[in-house]
């Protein structure tokens, strides 16, 4: 969800409906890779009609990696998908999100004053076949709480680079941080 606070009515830029059906294989608890999900049906659209519409779907295949080590968690993935049954406004979607994924994150890296913290860098090359790292996107953030106050909801802090931010304005690049929480 994008909430476009700086405009003087306070409206919503663009928002994200993403249904999904998926199941989740756990693997043996010694190994690196912890869970294959199986996303059977996954749609995405930003609940719009008209010209502002857009909407994919997609099925994938994601392996999860964790190793637990002293003081923190990393945790790697890897996504292969398949998208499909564009609508009329995003049929060229493709040459914007590809059919990989991947995400990195450490978890519980700062001790002390901050809580819960998570910083996750996640990567998309674009193309058909994910040939297009320069039409692709790239996400870096960092959610936390602060150590000992026990706030609900958590901060976030994020900044992006690329194309396919949003549904609306997936074609256009961006270059942008934002700051928000999360419940």
């Amino acid at each position: 969800m994008f909430w476009a606070l700086n405009r003087d009515s306070k409206p919503f830029h663009d928002l994200l409906f993403n249904p999904e059906l998926f199941y989740t294989y756990r693997t043996e608890k010694n190994w690196p890779l912890k869970t294959i999900d199986f996303g059977i049906f996954n749609h995405n659209s930003n609940g719009r009609d008209g010209p502002a519409s857009r909407s994919f779907n997609k099925s994938y295949v994601r392996f999860n990696f964790e190793k637990e080590l002293k003081n923190w968690v990393a945790r790697f993935s890897v996504q292969a998908q398949d998208i499909y049954a564009f609508d009329n406004g995003n049929k060229d979607i493709q040459d914007h999100i590809g059919p990989l994924a991947f995400n990195m994150s450490f978890i519980q890296l700062f001790d002390g004053w901050v809580d819960k913290s998570e910083i996750s860098l996640q990567a998309f090359p674009g193309g058909k076949f994910a040939t297009h790292f320069d039409y692709g996107g790239y996400q870096l953030s960092w959610s936390f709480r602060f150590g000992g106050l026990q706030i609900v909801p958590a901060f976030y802090l994020q900044y992006y680079k690329g194309f396919a931010e949003t549904l609306l304005n997936y074609s256009e690049r961006v270059d942008v941080f934002r700051a928000g929480i999360i419940f």
